[in-house]
């Protein structure tokens, strides 16, 4: 027998099967030099910002907001600001090449949107023609075989040919080879976008999970975008446009823009009011604290439907809960999950343990031999069945050192 070789050595070597195929090696990693801290070298210059203190060469941003929330008109104005020197959200914009990439609108409505910008956006509107290059894709991803790398390949050999400074994709998650909540399909997509930014700064746009505009103003800016976590996570520049509560019969169209970078402080928040089409204004600090003060006065029937929808669905998990405990007193993470497919999914079902674990009705716990499990808490099953415990003892909740998971819900159900 052949002595075992070194896994460094066969590091860039082909693979061959049983059968006597042959898979090409993968390509060789690469990686910066190591350095001792008194030998570091200088920061240097900051990356340059190219638009609105916001946008920046090399870095990943993201545009989030609701549903037909004017995200396409806000980076198509974005679009005719870098390619034409104007200004973006009240700051400067940088003149340089811009690739603009449209996987959603018409081409017949994507050009009168923009033709409307540019008319009304003066000088930089004139300057822009020559410097904005337009890839009218819908439909494109639908293409059998249209993968994220191949789609990807296409937008960067597009970019390079027109030597784009700057490349705007809406809406990112129909690239996706699969669900928004799966943190694999999203990763895949998200690491095609990094190598974009090797050369150029990258700017796409997202849409929040569904939630009334007070539902969504209660959360963390990084938790807004609809599905997985990693969307936000991987970002270097967030812009979440989130519309106020507002009082009824008040028709404007504003949205609250909380942009956060992870290289800076945060920023403090602006607020925009659309006026006409894709066309907008930029409202007053005093009129945006005021926005951010707004509390509902009524609830919409609208957010009285999302919030009974919510409820059923924590009940029926519930309800699950309970049945699955029977005799052991709680249920694998993994099961449950499973068994719940029809209630909720992906990031819904997450959220759902999360508000009921958050409301103690469920405590999320680790086993011995560190397995992720959920059960009732106490509260809930007396509420259910009185003084008389159920099989399994579960009024017992109190949870012993060790039994604390290391991982929140969301990392348990990504890596289970």
């Amino acid at each position: 027998m052949s002595e075992p070789r070194n896994l460094l050595n066969m590091i860039g070597e082909p693979i061959v099967s049983p059968s006597g195929a042959v898979t090409p090696p993968p390509p060789p990693l690469s990686f910066p030099d190591a350095y001792s801290l008194a030998d570091a070298p200088q920061g240097g210059a900051p990356l340059e910002y190219i638009a609105g203190g916001l946008v920046q060469h090399k870095m990943l941003t993201l545009i989030s907001g609701p549903p037909k929330a004017r995200k396409s008109f806000l980076l198509m104005d974005l679009a005719v600001a870098i390619a034409g020197g104007g200004a973006w959200l009240g700051k400067d914009a940088t003149r340089a090449r811009v690739l603009l990439v449209d996987l959603e609108v018409h081409p017949h409505y994507l050009m009168n949107r923009l033709e409307r910008i540019i008319e009304d956006s003066g000088n930089a509107g004139s300057r822009a023609g020559e410097n904005l290059t337009i890839l009218p894709w819908r439909h494109v991803t639908i293409q059998p075989g249209a993968t994220p790398a191949r789609i990807m390949a296409a937008i960067r050999a597009q970019a390079d040919k027109c030597q784009a400074d700057v490349v705007l994709i809406d809406s990112v998650y129909l690239m996706l080879n699969g669900d928004e909540s799966d943190p694999l399909a999203v990763a895949e997509l998200l690491k095609e976008l990094v190598k974009l930014c090797d050369t150029r700064a990258v700017v796409f746009t997202h849409h929040y999970a569904k939630g009334s505009a007070s539902a969504q103003a209660q959360k963390s800016a990084i938790d807004r975008a609809s599905g997985s976590s990693w969307w936000s996570r991987f970002a270097d520049v967030l812009i979440p446009l989130t519309p106020p509560v507002q009082e009824p019969g008040d028709t404007r169209q504003t949205l609250i823009v909380e942009p956060s970078i992870r290289h800076h402080p945060q920023m403090a928040p602006i607020s925009i009011e659309w006026t006409e089409g894709p066309r907008f204004r930029m409202l007053s600090a005093e009129q945006t604290e005021t926005l951010q003060q707004a509390r509902p006065i009524r609830e919409t029937q609208n957010d009285l439907r999302q919030a009974k929808n919510a409820q059923d669905r924590e009940v029926q998990v519930l309800a699950e809960v309970q049945e699955l405990s029977a005799g052991e007193g709680s249920v694998s993470l993994s099961k449950l999950r499973t068994k719940c497919k029809s209630i909720a999914t992906g990031g819904t079902f997450t959220r759902i343990l999360e508000r009921l674990v958050g409301q103690k009705r469920i405590l999320h716990f680790q086993d011995k031999k560190g397995g992720h499990r959920i059960r009732l808490a106490q509260e809930v099953v007396q509420l259910r069945f009185g003084e008389d415990p159920p099989p399994g003892g579960l009024v017992d909740v109190e949870l012993e050192d060790g039994e604390i998971p290391e991982q929140t819900l969301e990392e348990a159900l990504r890596d289970g």
